[in-house]
């Protein structure tokens, strides 16, 4: 990755998830719990979304005959089995190429979840939103032109944000590759904690906890996506917490 500018980029993250950074150390890598009886988190997986011009990268093709290779400045989607490469390749077996959105040592400011109360406050835990002094002017415009009593967390603004994070590793790993300990540094929760979730992981055919509460956590996400016997190809990211 050198000669690669690093960038500060917003990223998404849901109440529970939020509530997991929360309880990560900042500033220590690697990462640590506030408290470790709870959950906390210093991972996070995104779907690997190719541009309209990668009809490569499809489920079809996506499946036991590729595999991902990091070449520094993008990933490789190699065959392995004797079929000839496409279009796009430039040496035996290479059928395209991605690159991942976020990049190590890029900052990312989290996006969440606002709503009316003292104030505006953060969804999550009811934290009120406390404005810069420099951002002043700016937070009572955008809150005079506010017509809802919440924010949802795609429209939060910049001098909001009370987490950010520094990308510390990036992997491409298929969703069901994650291991036990990959998916408690997600923010998951073991399963069973109700008897509805744990009949649903074991559908899955998931043994570990952890493992299996995250999948149940994945599927009530993206469900309408890529649900995790689909096995989509993923971004996974590791996270130091800056602040």
């Amino acid at each position: 990755m050198e000669g690669l500018a690093m960038k500060e980029k917003p990223i998404l993250f849901s109440k529970p998830m939020v509530l997991a950074l929360l309880n990560t150390k900042p500033g220590t890598w690697p990462a640590a719990p506030i408290d470790p009886e709870m959950p906390w988190k210093w991972q996070t997986r995104r779907i690997v979304k190719p541009a309209k011009s990668q009809d490569w990268l499809t489920a079809d093709i996506l499946g036991e005959v590729v595999q991902m290779v990091d070449r520094g400045d993008g990933w490789w989607a190699m065959s392995v089995d004797d079929r000839p490469p496409g279009p796009q390749g430039t040496c035996p077996g290479h059928i395209g190429s991605v690159s991942a959105p976020y990049r190590v040592g890029d900052i990312l400011w989290v996006r969440e979840q606002l709503r009316k109360g003292r104030g505006w406050e953060y969804a999550a835990d009811g934290s009120v939103v406390r404005v810069p002094a420099e951002h002043q002017s700016a937070a009572v415009v955008w809150a005079h032109h506010k017509k809802h009593d919440h924010c949802v967390s795609i429209h939060m603004p910049r001098w909001a944000c009370r987490i950010t994070l520094e990308v510390m590793e990036v992997r491409c790993q298929r969703l069901q590759g994650i291991t036990e300990e990959d998916a408690k540094a997600e923010g998951a929760t073991p399963w069973p904690h109700d008897p509805q979730q744990r009949m649903t992981s074991g559908e899955l055919g998931i043994e570990q906890p952890y493992r299996g509460g995250f999948a149940c956590l994945w599927d009530d996400i993206n469900e309408d996506r890529a649900t995790w016997l689909s096995n989509p190809y993923l971004w996974a990211y590791s996270l130091k917490r800056v602040k």
